[in-house]
């Protein structure tokens, strides 16, 4: 697809293995986006345009024309929601993005992070107790939480990268922990695992 700017730059838009989309023109514009399938996660990174450095504000102007141009129903739904912080509209940016929590809800980051936590605490359970029933599995997992949170978690929540191997309990219990950092008792544990 080629899609011409305001500024007479020529853009060509092309697909790439998994789902990468870039779009590239003359003068050194260039914008990347890519798609990961798998979480529904889109990033979008914005080089320098023509040589010269804009401010955050032109970027999201320059974001928004640019999705205007894009036929997906998501880049619709994500120019008209940057066009509320743009024109003004509001001048809270979660709001805009429809990011906001009602009064009384967690964030969603926080509902992001512990939704994580408790995929993490299902397939830690179905990999290191399969042949438990959830209750037991629960009690397994949270004696193993509790001792890791009390020991090599003090010094491992420091770390980037987990530093076990996948096939260790220590891996599924860092990146429990990494998503809420702290040990959940069996009970909960075991609302996790029963509910999907």
């Amino acid at each position: 697809m080629n899609i011409d700017d305001d500024a007479g730059a020529s853009f060509t838009h092309a697909t790439g293995p998994s789902g990468t989309k870039t779009v590239s023109g003359r003068g050194g514009s260039a914008v990347a986006l890519t798609m990961c399938a798998n979480t529904k996660l889109r990033t979008i990174m914005m080089i320098v345009v023509g040589g010269k450095m804009s401010t955050p504000l032109d970027d999201l102007i320059n974001l928004a024309e640019h999705l205007d141009r894009v036929p997906e129903p998501w880049a619709r739904s994500m120019m008209t929601r940057l066009n509320r912080f743009v024109s003004g509209e509001t001048h809270d940016v979660a709001a805009a993005l429809d990011l906001k929590a009602p009064p009384g809800k967690r964030g969603w980051r926080a509902v992001s992070l512990a939704e994580a936590r408790n995929a993490g605490i299902r397939e830690a359970a179905a990999n290191f107790f399969p042949a438990l029933k959830p209750k037991q599995q629960a009690d397994a997992l949270a004696i193993a939480l509790r001792r890791y949170s009390a020991s090599a978690w003090r010094t491992d929540r420091a770390e980037q990268t987990c530093p076990y191997k996948a096939s260790d309990l220590h891996a599924a219990l860092w990146l429990i922990l990494t998503r809420v950092d702290h040990a959940l008792s069996a009970e909960r544990i075991r609302k996790i695992l029963v509910t999907r």
